[in-house]
């Protein structure tokens, strides 16, 4: 019967589960960038003429980018690599063990950086949506009867007065599904995070038991010898 290393198959899985959850940040976000021709809807800045017409002004794509290329390259591409990795390794060695073979160290740092990348991603992404809202719904102050923003796909013509053809009937509906994935996609790092800490510090204490090393007062009582009182007993008298 075949045996697998119980820990690097759930990192594997998790890895996987993360694949997942970066093409739901990074599509979703990504539409919103080609339904508005190359532009982010985040951080948008509506100026509100009279109660039923607004100008804005649209961020630069870079904005939209970054959490989507985050997504891509470092839930997507690394993730999946990395996965497949463990899963072959698991699989592949039949050892309960192979674990403690692994590096853990280069992971664990390539995986703290990732974190506070997709943290980052992820505050870009809720700050941008909060502006973005915050900003149109002062259209309440001058009269509009909006509500929320998700009103902002239905009740309000972002061509009014431009010659774009913007498709933002899914820009709020998309833009809360890449944040909420986001954030998802965080808390799965940081379940990742403990398990690269965990077989860290297990690879260091079998290491250690491997080297033959015990506790500091095993050691210093094998190390010492009889004691002192013991020696001195021990000694023929001179006279």
């Amino acid at each position: 019967m075949a045996t697998y290393d119980i820990q690097v198959v759930v990192q594997a899985s998790i890895y996987f589960v993360t694949v997942i959850f970066g093409f739901v940040v990074a599509v979703p976000l990504g539409l919103t960038v080609i339904e508005f021709d190359q532009h982010c809807v985040l951080y948008t800045k509506f100026k509100w003429v009279n109660a039923s017409y607004a100008t804005y002004e649209l961020s630069n794509e870079m904005v939209c980018n970054f959490p989507v290329l985050t997504a891509v390259f470092c839930c997507i591409l690394y993730c999946a690599a990395v996965g497949l990795y463990f899963l072959y390794a698991a699989c592949r060695s039949n050892d309960p063990n192979v674990g403690f073979q692994m590096w853990v160290m280069p992971f664990l740092l390539a995986n703290a950086l990732i974190l506070i990348l997709m943290f980052i991603a992820c505050c870009i992404m809720s700050v941008g949506i909060k502006t973005t809202c915050d900003s149109f719904l002062k259209g309440k102050d001058k009269g509009n009867k909006i509500e929320n923003c998700a009103d902002a796909a239905t009740k309000f013509d972002w061509n009014a007065g431009k010659k774009t053809d913007y498709n933002y009937s899914n820009f709020y509906s998309y833009s809360k599904t890449s944040e909420v994935a986001g954030w998802m996609t965080f808390l799965i790092w940081l379940v990742q995070m403990a398990f690269g800490v965990l077989r860290y510090v297990r690879n260091r204490r079998q290491r250690s038991a491997d080297m033959g090393y015990e506790d500091e007062d095993t050691q210093r009582k094998s190390s010492s010898g009889p004691s002192d009182l013991e020696n001195f007993a021990a000694a023929n008298p001179s006279a």
